[in-house]
């Protein structure tokens, strides 16, 4: 007999330096990297932080001396294409790329997850980044007037600098934040700029088109690159004071041993080369190669650069660090997603590409039951691989509240029957065309949709073949109450509608007039008339995606419930009869409940949900990220999440910072947990805190106590403020509910308060062009601002600057 024991593993390292504080009531965080492509780094300037950004809008946040990821953020489903930490506290800049082409910036406190501000703008930025002291957000548009001044406090653009000049591809802002320096490729113009007068200091010109401009720590000389040759410019007089043929140069990136030695990034087949120069200081100023080098094997698409510190995009979704000539990795990767969750009372079957896995329920709700952590006494088995006559299961859902039906990736003639009860596994015979993709159950059969379309219908008692019906671009079939089925499909083919009607008794089929362009998926409640459906449709050139409940005897037309901006086509329904609600990830604010004509939010998972599942008061997720996450449904609450990881090992997270590792295979070496959760998190103010972490593992009766202190988990703040859509306008009575006018300046301020509107389409804030006449600097410091050091030069050198 095993048995789950509790062990409490105080976290030594490092505690005489940081001490040790416990944090409750947050989950662990996962020290993993993106799911999806980094489509943008940013490092701090202090270099104590990294931030990178995925094509599916998650943020995370990463201590670049502990290599842990310390916050995670769901910012959207769009791609984050531009990220500008602020140089002193824990509020950034992001910049998305909508679906249409449209662009949006929004600011965010990324510890508390709080959206600050947000706006469209009207094309990509040039550059985007704050000022030295973080009092505004400087960016640039592709533009005449090309720079953009936004107190992000007060959530409005600044009137600096209303008159254009043209395209600006490289800006500093003084050290006192009262003037600017500008580069403009298409003149080779640099400008001296008072910010607040407007009044033009200096100018001079310089080479034209250089790209990568990268301004030196002395304030006075900058690198560039064009046609193969870098330049080193003098920013005073413009003039250039060396050149070197370098050939193609995709980045210049400073060298954290010497403050003036750079690396260039350059090709190396498919591979990236960090070359190393250095400016060489002495009677002539002067560039020089090295024959150092490091090469890359991730694609380094994104480079971002602190003067200690260099981050890049790693092609498996992880950042690879650039430090004192060496390169290591943030993030664990390859963890085995989970795909679909089965809940038959005490038993829960968690399916992922390692195969299906049987945990006691128990351990799920843990949290919820009882608060604390307790002994699972008379478990034969805590964790239990199926062993099942398929090798790679593609799917599996309950026939009824024992029995469930599985089904293999590759296989095209049966399915498996596995009894939760007698754990008797039985192979249904079927005959498919292709391999099956989905199946449903209805209340006289069993619905099979293969990957070419078709569909078969298998009596439920028996699994005799009653049907069988093709089609083009099925999208689901619902079995309606009189026997009928009701497909879903996209508008290709003879019928020009999304749904159609057929009789499997005669095989009569009939249109069903829809105005969607498109049904994803149906539900439909046992024994009832009524059903849901998930859709997207389109007006007046604007797509939205909705959920409507439908009566059996009027098809063509139906209520919408939910309804918001966005193709949504990764959103999924799914009807709990047990307490006659309807559970669905589609809309804005993760997982919403449908019931009693009121809709309403369960506690953010600060995550993207897809497929959900609901059974009794729990609600499942399988999110993009391959976790799954589950609800209480009375108390909305979060009580658990899962994790898969590569060895088919399963890490359950409980809100008390502490995580369950359920071995799959207990005599193989333990996995190295304290590689995969986070023991440390980031203060406001940069302290390192180590938390407390319980820690459940199993153990045989025979065996003795493991003292392995590796496992170890990492607290991390799970408020809500993720989003995942544009606009959203429900229909039903939502329970608190914003104005329904998104440009009103009342909503913008919920939106700035409520953590739940962290929609980066939302318009929070106003954008006045109202100048800022609330900070002034009537203090010259010196020490702090070079560049208008470098201004002063300009007056006060009678020699190598006089013509100026």
């Amino acid at each position: 007999m095993k048995k789950l024991l509790l062990t409490a593993l105080t976290l030594l390292l490092a505690a005489s330096a940081f001490g040790i504080e416990s944090v409750p009531g947050s989950f662990p965080h996962i020290n993993q990297g993106h799911s999806a492509p980094v489509s943008a780094t940013a490092v701090r300037d202090d270099a104590l932080l990294s931030f990178s950004g995925s094509a599916s809008g998650v943020l995370k946040v990463w201590n670049n001396e502990t290599r842990r990821l310390i916050q995670h953020i769901q910012v959207g489903q769009d791609p984050i294409i531009m990220i500008a930490p602020h140089p002193e506290n824990n509020e950034l800049a992001i910049v998305e790329e909508g679906s249409r082409g449209e662009y949006r910036l929004s600011v965010w406190n990324w510890e508390d997850k709080r959206l600050s501000f947000a706006r469209t703008l009207e094309d990509l930025p040039v550059f985007l980044r704050y000022s030295p002291r973080g009092s505004f957000l400087t960016l640039a548009l592709p533009q005449w007037r090309s720079l953009r001044f936004y107190d992000t406090q007060r959530a409005r653009e600044l009137n600096y600098l209303p008159d254009g000049f043209g395209i600006v591809q490289h800006a500093e802002v003084s050290g006192s934040e009262t003037r600017i320096m500008t580069y403009s490729g298409n003149s080779g113009s640099i400008r001296y700029l008072d910010l607040r007068s407007g009044e033009k200091n200096h100018e001079t010109q310089t080479q034209r088109d250089l790209r990568h401009f990268t301004l030196l720590p002395n304030q006075r000389h900058a690198l560039g690159y064009k046609n193969g040759s870098l330049y080193l410019i003098d920013v005073v007089n413009g003039r250039t004071v060396d050149s070197l043929d370098s050939g193609d140069v995709l980045g210049i990136i400073p060298d954290s041993r010497n403050e003036n030695a750079y690396f260039l990034l350059q090709e190396l087949g498919r591979r990236k080369r960090l070359n190393s120069l250095n400016v060489a200081f002495g009677n002539s100023i002067r560039l020089e190669r090295s024959q150092e080098s490091v090469t890359i094997s991730g694609s380094a698409d994104y480079f971002s650069t602190s003067r200690s510190i260099s981050v890049f995009a790693a092609e498996n979704g992880q950042l690879g660090v650039v430090t004192n000539g060496g390169i290591s990795y943030l993030g664990v990767t390859g963890l085995s997603g989970i795909q679909r969750i089965v809940y038959q009372g005490n038993w829960t079957y968690i399916q992922s590409a390692d195969g299906i896995s049987r945990i006691p329920s128990g351990l799920l709700l843990e949290a919820r039951e009882s608060g604390n952590h307790g002994r699972f006494e008379d478990v034969d088995e805590l964790i239990t691989r199926l062993n099942l006559p398929i090798v790679n299961p593609a799917g599996m859902t309950p026939l009824d509240n024992v029995k469930i039906l599985i089904w293999g990736r590759e296989d095209t003639s049966s399915i498996l029957e596995y009894n939760s009860f007698t754990r008797e596994v039985r192979r249904i015979d079927v005959d498919m065309r292709s391999p099956i993709r989905e199946i449903r159950v209805g209340e006289r059969y069993i619905i099979l949709m293969d990957n070419e379309d078709g569909i078969q219908l298998l009596e439920k008692n028996s699994y005799q073949k009653q049907f069988q019906y093709q089609t083009l671009g099925l999208m689901d079939v619902l079995e309606l109450s009189n026997g009928r089925l009701l497909i879903a499909k996209n508008q290709a083919g003879f019928f020009n509608s999304s749904l159609i009607e057929v009789n499997p008794q005669t095989g009569e089929t009939s249109l069903v007039n829809s105005d969607d362009t498109v049904v994803f998926q149906f539900v439909r409640p046992s024994n009832s008339r009524t059903f849901y459906s998930l859709g997207i449709a389109s007006s007046q050139g604007n797509s939205y995606t909705h959920i409507r409940e439908f009566s059996q005897g009027r098809l063509s037309s139906g209520r919408s419930i939910m309804r918001f901006t966005g193709e949504d086509s990764d959103a999924s329904l799914f009807y709990n009869d047990d307490n006659n609600s309807l559970v669905t990830s589609a809309g804005p604010d993760g997982v919403n409940i449908y019931r009693n004509r009121r809709l309403n939010s369960l506690e953010s998972n600060n995550n993207l949900p897809l497929k959900v599942f609901a059974k009794g008061d729990l609600v499942f997720a399988v999110n993009a990220d391959g976790t799954a996450s589950i609800w209480d449904s009375r108390s909305r609450d979060l009580v658990s999440q899962v994790t898969s990881l590569p060895n088919g090992d399963l890490v359950i997270l409980l809100p008390d910072s502490s995580f369950i590792p359920l071995e799959t295979n207990p005599g193989n070496p333990i996995f190295p947990y304290n590689q995969l959760l986070t023991p440390v998190r980031l203060s406001p103010r940069g302290e390192a805190r180590l938390t407390r972490i319980d820690v459940l593992k199993t153990e045989t009766e025979t065996s003795t106590e493991s003292s392995d202190g590796s496992r170890a988990g990492k607290e991390s703040s799970q408020e809500d403020g993720e989003n995942r859509s544009n606009s959203v306008n429900e229909t039903a009575d939502k329970e608190g509910s914003a104005s329904e006018d998104p440009e009103s300046e009342d909503n913008a301020e919920n939106n700035s308060e409520n953590t739940n509107d962290g929609s980066s389409g939302g318009s929070s804030g106003s954008s006045s062009a109202s100048s800022s006449g609330d900070s002034s600097d009537d203090e010259e410091e010196s020490g702090d601002d070079s560049v208008d050091g470098s201004v002063d030069e300009t007056v006060d050198d009678s020699g190598e600057n006089e013509d100026t």
